[in-house]
């Protein structure tokens, strides 16, 4: 999975390379993994067992409804994933190792509901129910409405508690999943991109 992201993440640390993370390695995040999206992705690493963050390095102008189908589809691979590695345990008997700890730090301030709703049930992700996390916003609504620091915290926070409470039911582990706004990034441990914005 890594392979397929070196050129991105090459391209991100390049023009990010005079920048360092602040602080001794005491003090700084342990994370397995550290992957930066730019846009729509195919694929995303994680480290079960592990801290994952996938950090948005999109613009924030850009159209958050693509985007986050892009990270759900990302998110149903994950589950397959594990889903067959778990098929030899129990329900809550899979080893530590097979816990997911994702943390997304992933918003724009642009965002056409339309264009959302009228793929999200595409996707095998918990289905119809998704769109409860976008409480607020109709499915017919093509309007492309520019969200608050504030809505982009609230949206980011019902979607990180769906599908964290979506992967413990399929699970039966202690799934960790928070999902962030883009604004509130920090500075990357691998890299030193984020920070305040």
């Amino acid at each position: 999975m890594i392979s397929s992201y070196a050129t991105v993440a090459h391209q991100s640390i390049a023009r990010h390379r005079h920048r360092r993370p602040r602080g001794t390695p005491e003090e700084l995040p342990d994370f397995g993994r550290s992957m930066h999206v730019l846009g729509t992705v195919s694929q995303l690493a994680i480290r079960f067992g592990s801290r994952t963050r996938w950090t948005l390095d999109d613009s924030p102008e850009a159209d958050w409804a693509d985007v986050v189908l892009s990270i759900l589809g990302q998110i149903h691979k994950v589950i397959a994933i594990r889903d067959s590695s778990l098929g030899q345990f129990e329900a809550g008997e899979a080893p530590y190792r097979d816990i997911a700890m994702l943390e997304i730090y992933n918003s724009t301030n642009r965002f056409t509901p339309e264009k959302l709703f009228s793929r999200i049930d595409e996707l095998p992700l918990a289905g119809g129910n998704l769109g409860l996390s976008f409480s607020g916003y109709g499915a017919g609504d093509t309007t492309t409405h520019t969200l608050s620091k504030g809505e982009q915290r609230r949206l980011c926070h019902q979607l990180g508690e769906h599908l964290q409470a979506y992967m413990r039911e399929r699970s039966g582990l202690g799934d960790e999943v928070v999902w962030r706004p883009s604004f509130e990034t920090p500075v990357c441990a691998a890299c030193g991109t984020g920070g305040p914005r």
